[in-house]
């Protein structure tokens, strides 16, 4: 009897197994357990099975012991139980031949018993070791533990299957829910030597990820009639990330990730409507979902955990990153290199990223994870489709436009959303460094820094790509892309920026990056900065509160954008109307010879700005022209404050209220800036403040002036030619209003110490129309500026 059992396990298993042998088979019938030995699995049935993409094939899947559990009375409510000491899996990365296409798999004709207790399997996996190789990267993805259960709809394990799944008769249709967990994940990639010749001599700096506590939750919806799938979510989820990298593991992973993208492009994907949990929108597909029930009609629970498109889903707790400069040959850096084993530590918390394959524009996004609308984008996006169809309907007949508002309503789009709460990022260390010295290069704890209406997080943006499902024609809209950033502080930290700069140049040299031949495609894009804070701060003469410690720029909102056609944000039928010829010709003198960008750019706006003044017309979207709107601005200057450890940022008006408006022209490797004040500017300073600044503007000049000097001496160690980037920034002032405060008495000199003089409570009148007078209370000075100056046409 356990011989004939043995057989017919056999004659089914083999399907999976390869060279499977009765002595390999430990079974107890009546108890319901049986236990595989040494199984070498089918590696052209699981890449079916499995659905892995072209540019990964399976050359080696086996396992030492396979246990199973089978409740043989209780298959309604209890699941099977599979359970897998260690499962070693081979996978070979690169292009592999077409000619014989993967075998589809053809839909059930009917869903019954077999098929839920299939979806009910309870998998557990020990060790789960995948080890891949490929000619420029070899590596591992190691798990363990690896469990695969049934669960609730709320995610909660059950002790019956009946409560993990739900199902409508009205609709036909059944969901049921998986989980996924491990304890420990640990990724490896090995890059080979040149030319991959030798795939045993791996270089040195490998990319090492390794993960704590992890699970994944899957809800699939399927057809209770046929069994098809419907529509699937799957939700990531991981605890705390930490990654420890120096400039060769960026270098390795940047690298392991574009040789993935170059393997996927040349094995021809999988398009997206392949998909199987896509649906088919075209006119045939469309005829057979009228026939299904009012999807109204579902039942109130089913309706809470319906899933109504497919989405992928990745939710992380909190990612550490460190990236450290290990190299310590002090030969490969300038004489004054003053930054040894240079840190820098990114923090983010609860990051979020939402991908949807296949979403109706007509849906309203109603079916989105954590999403209200209408918000930013939804409004941001409505504006482009209505003017993409609006100039798809210009000179259509009646009969056109009919169709074509038929053919809108089937307009589906594929966005992604990435959600950061918080950012931090700290200035660069080194491992002399102590921890209360370390400062925040930028913050956004938006839930303790700032006091705002409603929830905004560190970084919001989203990225929406439409297409016509079953039809080229006519034209979709193009891409949108929206961000938005929260409150921050930036702090201006010179030697930072320097290390930044070294870094990228470090790994930009390395990777030897081509450019793209194409062009780039076209994208409308929209960045919203809320509420950012810019800290510069100043050197402080010792015991003197006269010198403020930092300045601080402070606005609102600042909006960039490459479509200005909101009049209400941008207002640049105004823009550069005030220049003259003689401006023009004035800025073509001071520009490099035989280029004028800028001038060109200037006049295309000015044309641009005429055409909206008088027919709203709109112009194409260009990936070089930007155009930049602000709030009013202002600049504070903030004095030092004694016996206390807490960030002040507020001090006296230095900058009184601007708003700026203005276009960025790029044309690499230069960059023009160019800004107009809406406003008169209008300044009050006073002598301590002007020398501050001035100081400030001095080591931003010496600044500028090394990280030219460390770009030609990296650049004769690399043996790389240094390119300039040359940056322009020009700024067209009709009026500006400067209120100067001469100091009282004997002016101090900027580079020590003055004490504080004393005077009556009386007021003074000064020479040189100076007026002063002294509080009573604090026995300091006040001043009353009388000295204006006033320019135009700056």
């Amino acid at each position: 009897m356990v011989s004939l059992i043995k057989n017919q396990i056999i004659k089914h298993l083999s399907i999976f197994a390869k060279n499977l042998k009765p002595e390999q088979i430990s079974l107890e019938v009546l108890g319901g357990t049986g236990e595989l030995r040494n199984i070498v699995l089918n590696e052209e049935v699981l890449s079916e099975k499995l659905e892995l993409p072209p540019f990964l094939r399976i050359r080696r899947a086996e396992c030492n012991r396979v246990k199973v559990k089978v409740p043989w009375t209780k298959l309604n409510s209890a699941p099977v139980e599979i359970i897998v000491d260690e499962l070693h899996v081979t996978l070979e990365l690169g292009t592999h031949s077409s000619a014989d296409p993967p075998r589809k798999s053809s839909s059930p004709n009917s869903y019954g018993f077999a098929d839920r207790v299939v979806e009910g399997l309870s998998i557990k996996i020990n060790v789960l070791d995948i080890s891949f190789e490929s000619a420029s990267f070899s590596g591992s993805l190691w798990l363990s533990p690896l469990t695969v259960e049934s669960v609730s709809p709320a995610w909660s394990f059950v002790s019956s299957l009946k409560k993990t799944r739900i199902s409508d008769s009205s609709c036909h249709q059944v969901i049921f829910f998986k989980q996924i967990t491990w304890n420990l994940l640990k990724i490896q990639a090995f890059a080979h030597s040149e030319g991959g010749s030798d795939r045993g001599q791996r270089l040195n700096s490998p990319l090492r990820l390794i993960t704590q506590g992890g699970r994944c939750r899957i809800a699939i919806k399927k057809d209770s009639n046929d069994g098809s799938l419907l529509a699937g979510r799957i939700q990531t989820i991981f605890e705390d990330i930490h990654w420890v990298a120096t400039l060769a593991e960026v270098r390795s992973a940047i690298s392991f990730y574009k040789h993935i993208v170059a393997l996927a492009k040349a094995s021809g994907q999988t398009a997206p409507s392949e998909n199987p949990f896509l649906v088919d929108y075209s006119a045939k597909s469309r005829s057979q979902r009228t026939s299904l029930p009012n999807p109204a009609i579902k039942s109130t629970i089913f309706k809470q955990f319906d899933v109504g498109q497919t989405s992928h889903h990745v939710y992380i707790n909190k990612v550490h990153m460190t990236l450290i400069d290990d190299h310590a040959n002090t030969k490969d850096y300038p004489a004054n290199w003053n930054i040894t084993s240079g840190a820098m530590q990114v923090t983010l918390e609860r990051i979020s990223v939402d991908f949807y394959l296949q979403n109706l524009i007509s849906d309203d996004r109603r079916y989105w994870v954590r999403y209200e609308t209408p918000n930013e984008f939804t409004v941001f996006a409505a504006n482009e489709l209505e003017r993409h169809l609006l100039n798809l309907s210009v000179g259509l007949d009646p009969t056109a436009r009919e169709r074509l508002n038929r053919l809108w309503s089937t307009l589906t789009s594929q966005s992604l959303v990435i959600r950061i709460e918080d950012v931090v990022v700290e200035c660069v260390s080194e491992q002399t460094t102590k921890r209360e010295d370390l400062q925040d290069l930028y913050t956004s704890k938006t839930s303790t820094r700032f006091s705002i209406p409603t929830h905004v997080p560190a970084i919001h943006f989203e990225f929406s790509n439409y297409f016509f499902p079953g039809s080229t024609q006519p034209e979709p809209p193009v891409g949108l892309a929206h961000g938005v950033i929260g409150p921050s502080v930036v702090l201006v930290d010179t030697r930072t920026i320097r290390w930044m700069l070294y870094v990228i140049d470090n790994i930009t040299r390395s990777l030897d990056i081509e450019e793209n031949a194409g062009d780039p495609p076209v994208v409308c894009a929209r960045i919203d900065l809320l509420m950012p804070r810019i800290v510069i701060p100043c050197s402080t003469p010792p015991e003197d509160e006269r010198y403020p410690q930092k300045f601080v720029v402070n606005v609102s909102t600042v909006t960039v954008s490459n479509r200005a056609l909101d009049r209400e944000t941008f207002s640049i039928e105004n823009l550069f109307q005030s220049l003259t010829d003689d401006n023009l010709q004035f800025i073509s003198s001071v520009e490099n010879e035989g280029k004028h960008d800028l001038r060109n750019h200037i006049l295309q706006t000015k044309q641009l700005a005429a055409e909206l003044a008088t027919t709203g017309a709109s112009t194409d979207l260009l990936p070089t022209r930007w155009y930049v709107a602000t709030s009013p601005l202002w600049v504070e200057a903030v004095p030092p404050v004694p016996n206390t450890t807490a960030k002040v940022y507020s001090g006296v008006t230095v900058l009184s209220d601007v708003m700026l408006a203005g276009c960025i022209d790029i044309k690499l490797p230069n960059l023009y800036i160019a800004l107009e004040p809406l406003n008169s500017l209008g300044v009050v300073i006073d002598h301590f403040q002007f020398i501050q600044l001035m100081r400030v503007q001095k080591s931003i000049s010496d600044m500028v002036e090394q990280i030219e000097i460390d770009k030609k001496f990296f650049s004769s160690i690399s043996g790389v030619p240094v390119s300039d980037s040359p940056l322009s920034l020009y700024c067209f002032c009709e009026e500006i209003n400067v209120h100067l405060v001469l100091p009282v008495g004997l002016a101090p000199s900027p580079f020590e110490t003055v004490s504080m003089i004393s005077k009556s409570d009386t007021d003074t009148t000064l020479s040189s129309g100076l007026s002063v007078y002294f509080n009573k209370t604090t026995k300091r000075p006040v001043y009353k500026p009388e000295i204006t100056i006033i320019t135009n046409r700056v």
